[in-house]
């Protein structure tokens, strides 16, 4: 279902973006609005909160007078764009709006749908309890329509909720369980989003399995922005396999495919691998530095239970508890520009000055680059992007 539609909606998309920008001029506004729902699903399984974002901010202009359930849908496609360029704020504003104009509608399969993307912000908030109260309404809508994406959704949610509280059982049943119906759909971001089940399988000493949800992973989302979330998870199970070289060039690989995207989460949360290679080879500043930075997103380090410690101890042993917590803040006060630098470029010697100083977050390099594109990303794109000879296959 997803794939076929996917695939269609591909084909033909720089038409269908021209249809909108025309229709939203000259077409009844509630015309337009009407295909906030299905476009959610193409946005969603091809990992474009960019296109979504803006698409639903044009739907949403003016259109105060439009029925409830149509405006509900412009906010939850705005509220997707915010949750993966990492607004946290927007989406959870956005993302509230949408649950309470469902609610007005009484439009059921809106609200399920609305109400997962509240449980995803909730995550991405650091909030598990409201995650899971969020997730289980919408698990009750599914049991209530007997639709198997929404409940595949809600397990996903769920799933999280208990990795967060180390129910790692549980988690497992509830991630096997939703990848199954994203497989069977042909859900793009579902599979994706799944492989965080290799990180539940790496916990319980499963590497096959890990391995298994990983090359699944790497496969669905080939050709989509959801490919930065797929090498983060190989980087983990080639760390786990002892393949410390591979996993810094995935790593690395799947945060330029993370910045390409746009989806800064991806890119926060690919910074942990990369800080346990360091940590690994005995380099304890960066990885400090790495990790403090990953923090910037609760969603980013809420879900990696059996990682942190294994860094924090090792930085703590090199560098002592006190001096380990002075670099993991400076590392979470790093801006964006710096960030990129040390991952990219951690031999500039500019950049180490920066970062020892007390200027942390000053930026080492203004050369001016295209709008919304650092000079540093510039140099990252221009030197790292594709696979650059790294090799992502995991052994069958």
């Amino acid at each position: 279902e997803f794939a076929a539609s996917t695939e269609r909606l591909r084909s033909v998309y720089p038409d269908l973006r021209q249809a909108l920008s025309w229709s939203l001029e000259h077409q009844p506004r509630a015309r337009v609005m009407s295909l906030a729902d299905p476009l959610f699903h193409h946005w969603i399984s091809t990992g474009n909160g960019t296109e979504a974002g803006y698409w639903g901010e044009r739907m949403l202009d003016g259109a105060d007078r439009e029925p409830a359930n149509l405006r509900a849908a412009g906010h939850h496609l705005v509220s997707m764009g915010a949750d993966l360029r990492g607004d946290l704020e927007a989406a959870v504003a956005h993302s509230d709006r949408a649950v309470e104009l469902y609610r007005q509608s009484d439009d059921r399969h809106g609200l399920a749908d609305a109400l997962f993307g509240r449980a995803n912000v909730a995550l991405l908030a650091g909030d598990p309890e409201r995650a899971s109260e969020t997730a289980e309404e919408s698990l009750g809508l599914s049991h209530e329509s007997g639709d198997r994406w929404h409940r595949a959704g809600a397990l996903s949610i769920l799933g999280f909720v208990h990795a967060a509280h180390g129910a790692f059982d549980e988690t497992r049943r509830c991630w096997e369980e939703g990848a199954a119906i994203y497989r069977e759909t042909g859900d793009i971001a579902g599979q994706v989003v799944m492989c965080s089940v290799a990180t539940i399988a790496l916990i319980q000493g499963d590497l096959r399995a890990a391995e298994t949800h990983a090359r699944q992973a790497v496969v669905a989302a080939m050709g989509t922005a959801w490919e930065g979330a797929a090498l983060v998870t190989v980087a983990h199970v080639l760390l786990a396999r002892g393949d410390v070289d591979a996993a810094e060039s995935v790593a690395r690989l799947g945060m330029t495919k993370a910045l390409d995207a746009g989806v800064e989460l991806w890119f926060r949360r690919a910074l942990i691998p990369l800080a346990q290679v360091h940590a690994v080879r005995g380099d304890a500043e960066r990885a400090a530095l790495l990790l403090g930075a990953s923090e910037r997103s609760a969603f980013a380090t809420e879900f990696d239970p059996s990682v942190i410690p294994l860094v924090e101890e090792r930085c703590q042993a090199d560098l002592g508890a006190d001096e380990f917590e002075v670099v993991r803040e400076r590392g979470r006060g790093l801006e964006h520009e710096s960030l990129i630098d040390l991952v990219f470029e951690p031999a500039a010697p500019g950049v180490w000055r920066a970062l020892r100083g007390p200027g942390v977050g000053a930026r080492a390099d203004s050369r001016a680059a295209p709008a919304g594109r650092s000079a540093s990303h510039e140099r990252v794109a221009s030197g790292t992007r594709g696979s650059g000879g790294v090799s992502v296959c995991l052994p069958e």
